[in-house]
């Protein structure tokens, strides 16, 4: 009937559409499973009786809220990836209990990334030193740690987020430094905040491309290149 949202809203808002043989005004007015909608079109008039939600498309009522959410949340950021999770998602079977834990855990490793810069994934979205530091303090997990990236690319890569882990390691490769050291962390950008040298900063991202498999996989002749690790 009309294919765009604020359309529908206008049809309402018009008064060319009645609720129970009551005609409505309101785009936000509320139906339930029975009611009985009269549209007004152009030149013909729609008789439309609401017989359930979701089981026509097929989806449970979790995942139509969880839409909702979604929609939600894209507008309030402005952001186009939108990562959920959920601890419970209706998984009747008992053989899927187990996997509640690993969806949720990825959800989790997928909220570090920054979008603006792919493969870039800070350590943690808080700075987990209890009282020692507070969000005043600029260093900490809020920042890169190459060598907690290397663990988030190989958790993904167990998910089988294999796109994901190469987007890590090309990022990896932009901000090793002309030594072939990576910071112990850095800001998103690469510009490095504590300057020690650390032997898992240095010896883990060297160690990745094989794990994830880059030589056979990636799309990318540079990720293979040992000769830059």
């Amino acid at each position: 009937m009309v294919k765009a949202r604020t359309s529908a809203a206008e049809l309402v808002e018009s008064g060319h559409v009645r609720v129970n043989g009551v005609r409505e005004t309101s785009p936000g007015h509320a139906i339930k499973a029975g009611d009985v909608l009269t549209i007004a079109l152009d030149r013909t008039v729609r008789v439309l009786k609401v017989i359930a939600f979701n089981e026509r498309r097929g989806v449970t009522s979790f995942m139509t809220l969880l839409a909702v959410l979604d929609v939600l949340l894209q507008r309030w950021s402005g952001l186009d990836d939108i990562v959920v999770g959920s601890p419970v998602v209706t998984r009747q079977q008992p053989e899927t209990h187990p996997l509640i834990g690993f969806f949720i855990n990825t959800a989790v490793l997928r909220t570090h990334e920054e979008s603006a810069f792919a493969g870039g994934h800070i350590a943690s979205l808080s700075i987990p030193w209890g009282f020692a530091k507070g969000d005043e303090d600029l260093g900490g997990y809020h920042l890169v740690w190459p060598r907690d990236l290397v663990e988030t690319a190989g958790g993904l890569l167990a998910a089988g987020a294999k796109s994901e882990a190469r987007r890590i390691m090309r990022y990896l490769q932009a901000i090793q430094e002309p030594d072939g050291h990576w910071p112990q962390n850095c800001w998103l950008d690469g510009t490095p905040y504590w300057n020690g040298v650390q032997m898992d900063s240095a010896l883990s991202p060297s160690c990745s491309p094989t794990s994830c498999g880059a030589k056979s996989t990636c799309p990318k002749p540079s990720c293979a290149d040992s000769g830059r690790w």
